[in-house]
């Protein structure tokens, strides 16, 4: 989960933000590498591969720290949910289409994949589980840091959460099945 979480920042933090500001320059491109999530990533691995533990005085406030990360992401698209027209948001056959794409055929798509390469059951089953979970908050920050649409980013978000509770286990049944 964590390989799959680190992937997912990484590609969030690079290839987000080309799409988030439009600029697909090599200039834009070693910037967006040059953030602070990748420099964790990187700081992160190091960590991981070298055995460095942090002293209790250095993980105690930074585990407080992450431990923010969530709730306040799910207070902004609360936030941004709340702002919105929801009776208009179930009308949006758009919303409708990236939550199929989103919550069924991706990871469908993943289940085939991870079947044909005879990937370890555990590695299958986190991979699914995870490909098959809703959108992130983060749509909507990145949404709200790049003056996008937030409370479109939000709709999303709470379409994809709200259907994710019947989607993931069919998914997992699916993969089941296959």
């Amino acid at each position: 989960m964590t390989a799959y979480i680190t992937v997912f920042n990484v590609l969030c933090w690079t290839h987000g933000v080309i799409l988030m500001t439009g600029k697909q320059t090599l200039k834009s491109s070693v910037k967006a590498l040059l953030t602070p999530c990748i420099f964790a990533v990187v700081l992160g691995f190091l960590s991981y591969i070298c055995r460095i533990v942090l002293p209790p005085i250095l993980l105690e406030p930074i585990t407080t720290v992450a431990n923010m990360n969530t709730p306040l992401s799910m207070v902004i698209a609360g936030v941004s949910i709340a702002s919105s027209n929801i009776p208009a948001m179930l009308k949006k056959k758009r919303v409708y289409y990236i939550c199929f794409l989103r919550l069924l055929l991706i990871p469908v798509l993943a289940v085939a994949a991870l079947k044909a390469f005879h990937i370890d059951q555990v590695i299958t089953t986190t991979m699914i589980v995870s490909t098959a979970c809703p959108t992130a908050a983060s749509g909507t920050l990145f949404a709200l840091r790049y003056h996008k649409n937030a409370v479109y980013a939000s709709e999303i978000f709470g379409m994809t959460t709200l259907l994710s509770v019947v989607t993931i286990p069919l998914v997992v049944l699916v993969a089941g099945i296959l």
